[in-house]
């Protein structure tokens, strides 16, 4: 066993000294008194251009815990969408609310304003479901920054 461990740290040296060596080649290999002259060559050692590193997916400047609180507090309001840029669902959403409490305080209508309310409630219920498996997203198609990049 010691015989190949040192038969293969043979190898691998002069493997790395012929690596070495190639990496430093004369242009007239012997000077006047016989030695071997090295000389830098570069073109061994050219500039290698890295890609930036992206993350595996385009998240935006939002993250999931604040949707979800925003969401499970505020959810009728529609804060949540106010905070991920989706206004048209944000006012919708809003609307919707301020409809069914203007009808409920008036009184009149009422089958209407829990109606309203209970589509706002379910409404709420899925944009949490929504959140929590990454399925809502922002304004431009960007995700939402999970929970564990969060911490």
């Amino acid at each position: 066993m010691k015989r190949f461990i040192v038969s293969i740290s043979i190898f691998m040296l002069l493997l790395c000294s012929v690596e070495f060596n190639s990496l430093f080649a004369s242009v007239g290999m012997q000077n006047a008194h016989g030695q071997i002259q090295l000389e830098y060559k570069a073109s061994h050692f050219k500039s290698v251009k890295r890609k930036k590193s992206t993350p595996p997916h385009d998240y935006g400047d939002r993250t999931k815990l604040s949707a979800f609180i925003l969401c499970a507090l505020l959810g009728f309001s529609g804060a949540h969408h106010f905070y991920m840029k989706h206004y048209f669902s944000a006012s919708l959403q809003l609307s919707l609310f301020l409809i069914s409490t203007v009808l409920s305080i008036l009184g009149t209508a009422l089958f209407f304003s829990w109606l309203f309310l209970l589509a706002l409630w379910a409404w709420v219920a899925a944009d949490l479901l929504l959140i929590i498996f990454g399925g809502l997203r922002l304004r431009k198609g960007k995700k939402l920054i999970p929970f564990e990049q969060q911490l």
